[in-house]
């Protein structure tokens, strides 16, 4: 399993962004703070969304920020590692 992205990055001006997922088996998203949502595929955190936490196949996952804040995390699918930023705050840069 792969994804087509190494980093996902957000700025001021994106607040959702895609990655596919390539898959020939199951596979599940891993990250800090991310849980299912009830009775759906989408996985909710405090400050984000996914559309999808897990799946089998082939897939697109978007995922939809809930709040304006600085972060760097990493979603775990599989033995791999999709790291996310932010690198703008209100104009400034991400650090």
């Amino acid at each position: 399993m792969e994804t087509d992205k190494a980093t996902v990055v957000f700025t001021d001006e994106i607040d959702s962004q895609t990655f596919n997922i390539i898959s020939k088996g199951e596979w599940h998203l891993e990250a800090e703070g991310l849980k299912p949502g009830y009775g759906t595929l989408v996985g909710q955190a405090e400050w984000y969304e996914v559309d999808r936490m897990y799946g089998e196949g082939n897939a697109t996952v978007t995922i939809i920020l809930n709040e304006a804040q600085l972060f760097d995390f990493g979603f775990e699918i599989g033995n791999g590692l999709l790291e996310v930023e932010k690198t703008c705050f209100h104009g400034k840069p991400g650090f």
